[in-house]
C-alpha cells in the first residue's frame, strides 16, 4: 500500500525548537564526544528550526495514527500500566507525539527513553519537565539492554545505525524487550545502495547543502544563538558525518523480523509529498520514500 503524505505543520504538538535547539547545541559539546555523535546532536534541532529537518521521518501524522489506534485498543483491554519504550532519540520529538494522544491517560503509562548519549536523554527531560510527564531515561545501547517487558517499542529512521548483520541481533533484541503481542512500530527512508556499505560522501552536493543552510539560517537570526559562521560549519560537520546504512524496502526487513519471532502486522509506504531541500540527504525532509510498518510479537 501507498500513501502520499501531506506537509503535517498543522499537527498541533508542543515543541518549542527555539528554546532547545541552543540548549542540544551546548549539551552536544558536553556528552557527546564517546559516542562521535557531537555533529548530529548539536544540529539537529536547527535544522528543523530551519524547516530541513524531517521530524519524525516526516510523516509524524502516521506516527499519531498509530498510536490512536494502540490507544484505543489498551482501553478496551485489561487494566494495568503500559510500558513504552522510545529506543533511540534525536531530541523529545517523539515524546511529544505520543504525549499528544496519551496525555488523558498518565497513569496507565510508564515510558522510558532510551540512547546511548546523554544529550538526547537530557533533551527529553527538559521536556518532559516542561509539560509535566514522568519518565525513565536509560542511557545504554538497544544491544545492550537487559531485558524487560515492554507493550510498545517505537523508533524513527533507527535501521540506518545498523548493518544487515547487526539488524539480525537488533530485531532479536527487541522481540526480546516486547510482551507478548508488544509491538514495536517504525519507519524508515529507503535507498537503492547496497545496505552492508553506508551512504557514499556526494561531494557536489556539499556545498548546495550549506549554501542552503546559510540562506535559511538568515532567518533565524531573531531566534538563534548560532552565527552564521557557526552554522556553516555545523551544517558541513553534519553532511560529512551522516552515512546511515541504507534499506532497500520492505522485504528486507520482513526477512531479519521472520528470524526474529516478530510478524509484519501492517506496513506500507510513504512518500512526503513535498522536498523542503531539494537535495537528497539523510534526515532532512527530501521526499524520498519510507516504508511505515508494525511488527508484532508473537
Amino acid at each position: 500500500m501507498n500513501r502520499t503524505t501531506e506537509p503535517t505543520a498543522n499537527l498541533l504538538v508542543y515543541e518549542p525548537l527555539s528554546a532547545s535547539a541552543p540548549l542540544g547545541h551546548k549539551w552536544a559539546g558536553l556528552y557527546c564526544g564517546p559516542h562521535f555523535c557531537q555533529s548530529y546532536h548539536r544540529f539537529w534541532q536547527y535544522l528543523r528550526l530551519m524547516g530541513l529537518g524531517s521530524t519524525l521521518g516526516g510523516h509524524p501524522d502516521a506516527y499519531i495514527e498509530a498510536f490512536s489506534s494502540l490507544q484505543t485498543l489498551w482501553q478496551d483491554q485489561t487494566s494495568g500500566k503500559r510500558r513504552i519504550l522510545i529506543a533511540g532519540a534525536a531530541d523529545y520529538s517523539m515524546l511529544a507525539h505520543l504525549w499528544q494522544v496519551f496525555q488523558l491517560y498518565p497513569g496507565s503509562l510508564e515510558i522510558s527513553v532510551l540512547d546511548r548519549c546523554q544529550t538526547p536523554l537530557k533533551l527529553n527531560q527538559w521536556y518532559a519537565e516542561r509539560r509535566g510527564i514522568s519518565i525513565r531515561l536509560l542511557e545504554s545501547d538497544i544491544l545492550l539492554l537487559e531485558e524487560e517487558e515492554y507493550d510498545l517499542i517505537v523508533t524513527s529512521s533507527f535501521l540506518g545505525n545498523f548493518d544487515p548483520d547487526a539488524r539480525f541481533e537488533l530485531f532479536n533484541r527487541i522481540s526480546r524487550l516486547l510482551r507478548k503481542d508488544g509491538q514495536f512500530i517504525s519507519s524508515n527512508r529507503l535507498r537503492p545502495q547496497p545496505e552492508n556499505q553506508r551512504l557514499p560522501i556526494e561531494e557536489e552536493r556539499i556545498e548546495q547543502f550549506v549554501g542552503l543552510v546559510e540562506k535559511r539560517g538568515r532567518t533565524l537570526a531573531e531566534t538563534s544563538a548560532l552565527p552564521l559562521s557557526e552554522l556553516r560549519q555545523a551544517a558541513m560537520d553534519y553532511i560529512m558525518d551522516r552515512r546511515p546504512f541504507p534499506v532497500n524496502g520492505l522485504a528486507s526487513i520482513e526477512n531479519i523480523a521472520g528470524a526474529s519471532e516478530l510478524t509484519l502486522t501492517r506496513a506500507f509506504y510513504l512518500q512526503n509529498r513535498q522536498s523542503a531541500t531539494g537535495l537528497s540527504i539523510p534526515t532532512l525532509n527530501d521526499g524520498s520514500q519510507y516504508v511505515f510498518f508494525h511488527l508484532t510479537r508473537a
